[in-house]
């Protein structure tokens, strides 16, 4: 069935032109006949190969024949008589003249430039060798897949063409690189997108168009004749809108599209930033199912949410936070960025909803930042045209690199926004925080530091709600207890309890059994969008990359089924097109209980091969790569013991060929790491002194991680044995830190942290040390002492153990 094509919004400049041969078909090149498609440029080959039995040949192997008859000029100069466009039509000029964001085209003709050059319109060309660039304003960017005709050198063939098997076999496209996620990106941050010429017959077009989610495809326009085949109308019906007007029709509608960039103040909401709509309520009506899919999903839905929730009334959907820190990030006079962070899964994004219903009571609209797109310019418009008052949620401050700091830039005063982060980035990578902010100052709320009102809260919600299970049977004193001292008022934490023994445990294992069951490629797909989840890269569980770091060739719908038959999809948010659990404590214990050790880091061997193999150069991918090769992501899901560590020294071992495991000291580091838990000391401290002589080789590399990794190794070895001679080893730590925290004033949380094993070691050894060993380590204990005050305040302000880390070693000088 053909549909209107929708036009309306091309004017935007924010659609995706995407051409196939189709397109090119009415045009005719320098040789005088039209413009081939793939099956007569497949036909052409094996002609003049005087091949006439052409069944089960496709445009890949039959190039792959040609070169078996002649030489690689011969088949240049083939491409050249057939895709070197001398005429082109109107309806082309047409097309092409509107203001697209960007054109992608697998045509290797040059029928865009020529329309391009005919009506005076300026273009760039790029081609997936080169690197990924935004389009300029008023300049309109040609993407050519897979090759293009005026670069038609051996070399440029070799490195840019997608023609033979091997050739798409390394494609930096069709493999994850640059231009695969830029493709992915532009259609899920586009207006609309339109495929005019394609039959769809390209698998690797069509697995492409299988990994978006469902929701883009209601913004997809596949532009057709009205003589289309059965085959190839089912195939364009499966990812999006078929409309039957062809490509003069196509044009005839353009034509009343203003041939410029266009933005007008009072147009819909940008794609990239989505209107939440909250029922202003006094209470609502809340049921087990509710709290059940929040609490083992995370699906939080905004239509339960109630004044109940800000107030803490009984019967409330969620837990209520302290007052102080609701009343902190709703002070509507103070316009500084609010931040809000804390482990995983301790509630950060519960608490930005129920600020976010605070502010909507405040008579504010809420919107919330789905990602930054390359062009930011209509969002900023969007806003900067604003006259409401406008509460912006961009959750993840690490998932954004430009569009925070410009939207403060703004200085409107009806505008606020609130952004979260997890507690490590504060402490470990400050200044991540200050730059996506414009170092601003900010309100910063800790949700790590739990109030006793918040705790009389939370045994108030598990009361009412049924799910303390056994700890029912506790008297309210116990039940406090058990909440600040056993789950250390950490939501995660008590959540993990219900999964073990409280009411949620049934519902747990029902899901686990719903993974058992999917098929083993779709399962590892999900045990990656666990470990993402669990170790806060939710950024990379988009499903376009999800899928090719798990190496799964399947399809959306593939997944959703398996999904639908386990009873996964409240878990999984797939129909968001992520494979990212909606629970990180779910996720944390599907690895830990369900999946174990062997498999989850089988996985991410996986990822990190293909990080290697087809990512390395991306710097977007640095931070995964780290990420999924450190030890303490691994130890905080299994715990630390002799089992885990023997299965981490061969993680290790077998990752060592990857080229980061070769160029960078800090793997190296990672596996001293292991080796130092696992008090194997001495093949722990010939990696630390490998991994200096890697940091010689690279210029201008800072060697802090290294220094700070060496003392705690250095401290760890005393701590197991005593003091070293001469208290060198003690010494030497010592004189590593002092180092590492005088000439930095940022990830100081290990550095800082390793001060304590000073105390440690004292409280262990120093009873029976002799009397000038105990004098010598005094001292070395007062020099810790004194650079610990020497740190600037403003530094003492990040780290919430700093002064237990002072009070600790004071009291170890004193003994």
């Amino acid at each position: 069935m053909s549909v209107d094509v929708d036009v309306s919004k091309i004017g935007r400049g924010n659609s995706i032109l995407f051409l196939g041969a189709g397109f090119s078909k009415s045009s005719i090149s320098t040789s005088g006949r039209p413009m081939n498609d793939a099956t007569e440029l497949m036909n052409l080959m094996l002609e003049e190969c005087k091949i006439s039995d052409r069944r089960d040949y496709d445009i890949d192997s039959a190039s792959e024949e040609y070169l078996r008859h002649f030489d690689e000029y011969s088949l240049i100069n083939l491409i050249h008589d057939n895709f070197h466009c001398r005429t082109i039509t109107d309806a082309q000029k047409i097309i092409i003249g509107q203001p697209w964001y960007r054109i992608y085209t697998t045509n290797y003709d040059n029928v865009i430039e020529i329309c391009c050059n005919n009506i005076g319109k300026k273009y760039t060309n790029k081609v997936i060798s080169e690197k990924v660039e935004p389009p300029s304003l008023e300049v309109t960017q040609i993407v050519h897949v897979y090759g293009h005709v005026t670069s038609l050198s051996p070399e440029a063939f070799k490195s840019q063409f997608l023609l033979t098997e091997s050739q798409r076999d390394a494609s930096p496209f069709l493999r994850g690189g640059h231009w695969f996620n830029r493709f992915n990106d532009d259609i899920l941050s586009a207006d609309n997108v339109y495929f005019i010429g394609f039959s769809l017959r390209d698998v690797d077009i069509r697995r492409l168009l299988g990994s978006l989610p469902p929701l883009c495809f209601k913004k997809i326009f596949f532009i057709e004749s009205d003589n289309m085949t059965g085959p190839v109308q089912n195939r364009l019906a499966r990812f999006g809108n078929i409309s039957k007007i062809g490509t003069d029709g196509f044009a005839k509608l353009l034509g009343q599209i203003q041939l410029k960039r266009s933005y007008d103040g009072s147009i819909e909401c940008p794609s990239d930033l989505k209107e939440l709509r909250f029922d202003v309520k006094d209470k609502a009506e809340i049921s087990a199912v509710d709290i059940d899919r929040l609490l083992v999903g995370g699906l939080l839905k905004a239509d339960k949410l109630s004044r109940n929730d800000i107030d803490g009334g009984v019967g409330s959907y969620t837990i209520a936070r302290a007052k102080e820190k609701l009343s902190r990030a709703c002070n509507f006079s103070d316009t500084a960025p609010v931040v809000i962070h804390s482990s995983v899964g301790n509630g950060k994004t519960i608490f930005i909803w129920q600020i976010a219903f605070a502010h909507a009571l405040g008579g504010f609209r809420i919107f919330e930042l789905l990602g930054e797109p390359e062009d930011v310019s209509n969002i900023i418009s969007f806003i900067n045209n604003s006259t409401d008052n406008y509460l912006i949620i961009a959750e993840d401050i690490s998932r954004y690199n430009r569009i925070i700091s410009q939207i403060l830039d703004l200085s409107k005063k009806n505008i606020r926004l609130i952004t979260s982060a997890r507690s490590s980035l504060f402490e470990t990578s400050r200044h991540v925080i200050d730059e996506r902010l414009g170092k601003r100052r900010f309100v910063e709320i800790d949700l790590n530091l739990v109030s006793n009102s918040e705790i009389i809260n939370i045994v108030k919600y598990l009361e009412v709600n049924g799910l303390l299970g056994s700890k029912a049977e506790l008297t309210s004193d116990g039940k406090k207890k058990f909440i600040e001292n056993e789950c250390k008022g950490q939501m995660r934490d008590v959540v993990l309890s219900l999964y073990e023994g409280g009411a949620l445990h049934d519902r747990v294992e029902n899901y686990l059994n719903g993974l058992r069951n999917i098929p083993k490629d779709i399962f590892d797909l999900t045990v990656l969008g666990a470990l993402l989840t669990v170790a806060g890269f939710s950024r990379f569980s988009k499903l376009h990359v999800a899928t090719e770091l798990s190496n799964f060739s399947g399809s959306y719908e593939r997944i959703r089924d398996a999904y639908a038959v386990g009873n996964l999809q409240d878990i999984i948010r797939i129909e968001a097109g992520e494979i990212l659990f909606g629970s990180p404590a779910l996720a944390q214990f599907v690895l830990s209980n369900s999946v174990g050790i062997e498999t989850t880091l089988d996985v991410a061997k996986r990822a990190l091969r293909y990080i290697s193999d087809y990512l390395y150069d991306d710097t977007d991918f640095d931070a995964l790569t780290r990420g999924l090769l450190k030890f303490s992501v691994y130890s905080k899901i299994f715990g630390n013991n002799r089992y885990i560590e023997n299965h981490m020294d061969k993680f290790y071992d077998e990752c060592r060929e990857l080229k980061v495991a070769t160029k960078d000291p800090l793997f190296l580091v990672q596996r001293s790491i292991a080796n130092m838990t696992g008090k194997r000391f001495d093949i722990a401290s010939k990696f630390v002194e490998t991994a200096y002589g890697m940091a010689k080789r690279r210029p201008n590399y800072n060697t802090y991680q290294i220094e700070t990794h060496e003392a705690k190794l250095l401290l760890s070895i005393s701590l197991e044995f005593g003091f070293s001679d001469n208290l060198s080893r003690e010494k030497r730590a010592m004189s590593l830190l002092t180092s590492v925290l005088r000439r930095r004033n940022d990830d100081l949380y290990h550095p800082l942290s390793t001060m304590r094993l000073f105390a440690e070691i004292s409280n262990k050894w120093g009873g029976g040390a002799a009397r000038d060993q105990r004098v010598a380590f005094r001292s070395i204990l007062m020099d810790a002492v004194g650079v610990l005050a020497s740190v600037p305040s403003h530094i003492k302000q990040r780290f919430s153990n700093l002064r237990y880390v002072e009070a600790t070693l004071n009291r170890a000088a004193k003994q």
